[in-house]
């Protein structure tokens, strides 16, 4: 046993703490070992249970961690957020909601709960993804800001979400940091892949876009992506029957569009160019009876991807043939819907492109504008055209 541990471990203080555990296991029948955090210390942790499991056969180990052990006989339970609000009526009851009101109460602050203030709350737990930490930590502010305040804040959560008189690197941004540290750079600049994608992404879309930001292959791109998933940074979700669906928490999107080392403009320059050509197949789909059908659920989950290309080419200056190649491409597409998904569609495009920390540039309004004159011929009349202009400037962005 000696020369297990020793073989595992080296000459390090564990090889002697496994070899005191495992004497003192020994002969002790059924026991239950639980582990806390385990993910700070993986590769020691896979050698000392090693050593255990040969003096306590019958030893169960349940360990938390952001990332799985992958030893023989592990069992994987994943552990998401706190429940969030389903509906209306089900806000108060919410345990992320509960979290947020009991730990508000705790900094002085009795929030009264009424169905408005409720639903703001609700929406703030959400757009934190029902995560504790950010959860306490926004409760903390409660003193100085309402749940309306957050909100309109969230565009610097890492600023927000943190202890008072501490930095910015520290908090909810010092926590999502630890799991980005412990990541190769080939999952780094993948995090960052998936990262700009908006609302999800397919995996054949990651494949693109990844083969075309880094080159990388449809097989090594799905292992950086599994990678991902087992690290807790991605969530899997059911796309269609026998289809999954990978996205990213808003908090760990954040962090990976603004990480060092991040690779943020050659994705983005790729999302662009796989959003484009999605615009322009839907659109000729969209018009033949035999596909109108899928094309319809398939631009229902694309649409914010459509919606963050057009927007990001919105924002460039000065306006490229990429840009440009873009617009057509979603003319086309809403050519292919009815008038009033048309007017929608295009409102929440221009909502997307509009920066959540200062208004959009003169120049980017202007092209705006020049989009909007070639809507005119989409709409066919000019009344149609000026409610378009009414609803674009009047959305809540």
């Amino acid at each position: 046993r000696r020369e297990l541990a020793r073989g595992a471990l080296g000459e390090a203080p564990e090889a002697l703490a496994a070899l005191r555990l495992g004497i003192a296991l020994r002969g002790a029948g059924r026991v239950l070992l639980v582990v806390d955090n385990l993910e700070r210390l993986l590769d020691p942790a896979r050698a000392v249970l090693a050593v255990l499991f040969v003096d306590a056969p019958d030893l169960s180990v349940l360990a938390t961690s952001r990332e799985a052990l992958s030893q023989p006989g592990e069992v994987v339970h994943t552990i998401g957020g706190l429940g969030l609000p389903l509906g209306a009526d089900a806000v108060e009851v919410a345990p992320a909601v509960r979290l947020y009101l009991t730990k508000a109460a705790s900094a002085g602050v009795h929030t009264l709960e009424t169905p408005e203030s409720l639903a703001l709350i609700g929406t703030l737990v959400t757009r934190l993804d029902g995560n504790p930490l950010a959860i306490e930590l926004a409760a903390m502010r409660a003193p100085v800001l309402g749940p309306r305040q957050l909100l309109a804040r969230l565009d610097r959560r890492f600023d927000l979400l943190r202890s008072a008189g501490t930095g910015p690197r520290d908090g909810l941004w010092s926590a999502i940091n630890d799991s980005w540290e412990a990541l190769v750079p080939a999952e780094r600049r993948a995090l960052v892949q998936l990262a700009v994608f908006r609302g999800g992404a397919s995996v054949d879309a990651l494949e693109a876009v990844m083969s075309c930001d880094a080159g990388y292959d449809g097989a090594y791109a799905i292992d950086l992506l599994g990678a991902l998933v087992r690290k807790s940074l991605a969530v899997g979700s059911e796309e269609a029957v026998g289809d999954r669906r990978l996205d990213l928490h808003e908090s760990i999107r954040e962090f990976a569009l603004t990480a060092p080392e991040s690779t943020i403009d050659v994705a983005i320059g790729c999302h662009f160019d796989w959003a484009t050509s999605l615009a322009h197949q839907l659109a000729v789909r969209l018009r033949e009876p035999a596909t109108a059908t899928d094309a319809h659920a398939a631009l229902a989950r694309e649409l914010w991807n459509l919606f963050a290309a057009c927007a990001s080419g919105m924002l460039s200056d000065p306006p490229t043939a990429r840009y440009l190649a873009a617009t057509e491409a979603l003319l086309a597409l809403c050519r292919a819907l009815p008038a009033h998904a048309a007017l929608t569609a295009l409102r929440d495009i221009y909502a997307a492109a509009l920066p959540r920390s200062a208004a959009l540039p003169l120049a980017s309004h202007l092209r705006l504008l020049d989009y909007l004159a070639g809507v005119q011929g989409l709409l066919r009349d000019a009344d149609g055209a000026r409610a378009l202009v009414c609803l674009l400037y009047t959305s809540d962005a």
